[in-house]
């Protein structure tokens, strides 16, 4: 069955989607509060920040090379984009910023969504996650802090869009055990399941607008936050 698209529509679910990371788990979330064999550490905590401090690592973003080599040259939506200090985790050395956005492309009927993970002191993009996505198309892509092309994998938007990613219509996945050169942060971040528990977790508030929606949750937190080449 196709999809009945409507970009804005679509756009607000999307924008939902990413505000799941952000919302889903307050400050003081331990495993104490939630009935699960996960432990405080792999809960995923968060700041959000707001103001100079968000558009500062907005720019950043969009700014760096692998946004503009790999994305677009256009900027991101900068009213509706989420700006979080994730502080320091088991998967990094250093105090990570993640920003959840859409980029502004009006004329265009693809939406792209990007999760990306920035050093919030030297400002550089640790891992990027893109997702580009028409009426009949999703392409998922991953790069890491060289902007080495870790993932991608090509979906229907409609199987997307009920958590059908088994059988993609293309898929490459780079072994990080070949000649390039690929990030620490990426393959132990690529590895660790806190936050993709988190995320997925809170996919249950997309239940009121039907299965579908809390299926296209689940599948793009598994992508974003799953295992990938471990």
């Amino acid at each position: 069955m196709k999809l009945s698209f409507s970009k804005k529509r679509f756009k607000v679910l999307m924008l939902g989607i990413m505000c799941l990371t952000l919302l889903i788990a307050p400050l003081n979330t331990s495993a104490e509060n939630i009935d699960t064999n996960q432990d405080s550490e792999n809960i995923l905590q968060y700041e959000t920040l707001e103001g100079g401090e968000k558009n500062h690592y907005l720019r950043a973003l969009e700014k760096s090379d692998i946004f503009k080599n790999n994305v677009s040259s256009k900027n991101l939506d900068k009213k509706y984009a989420l700006v979080a200090d994730l502080g320091e985790h088991d998967y990094a050395d250093e105090d990570i910023i993640m920003i959840n956005a859409v980029v502004k492309n009006p004329q265009n009927d693809e939406i792209d969504v990007v999760y990306a993970f920035l050093s919030k002191e030297s400002n550089d993009v640790l891992k990027l996650s893109h997702f580009s996505i028409n009426d009949e198309l999703t392409t998922y892509k991953d790069y890491d802090e060289y902007g080495t092309l870790m993932i991608h994998n090509e979906y229907s938007t409609n199987d997307f869009s009920e958590g059908n990613i088994d059988n993609p219509l293309f898929e490459y996945n780079h072994n990080p055990g070949n000649s390039i050169q690929v990030s620490d942060f990426w393959v132990k971040f690529a590895c660790g399941f806190g936050g993709l528990y988190t995320c997925t977790l809170g996919c249950l508030a997309f239940a009121g607008l039907g299965p579908g929606a809390v299926s296209l949750c689940v599948t793009m937190c598994g992508l974003v936050w799953g295992a990938a080449l471990c």
